[in-house]
């Protein structure tokens, strides 16, 4: 299997996902606007954005 890079981060990845929580998809356009959903990106970015989701603020 060859191993394709990540459209957001360029690392080599198993697979690239292309279906994402709509929270996730917008977060990543929010920072990276020039980026296609349908290119996919890799389970460690996909991991990233969720997690920014589930960040919790502390003031």
């Amino acid at each position: 299997m060859m191993k394709k890079p990540c459209t957001l981060c360029n690392e080599d990845a198993d697979e690239l996902y292309t279906i994402i929580d709509k929270y996730v998809l917008d977060t990543i356009k929010s920072e990276h606007p020039e980026w296609i959903d349908s290119s996919g990106a890799c389970k460690k970015c996909v991991e990233y954005y969720n997690a920014l989701e589930n960040a919790v603020i502390i003031e």
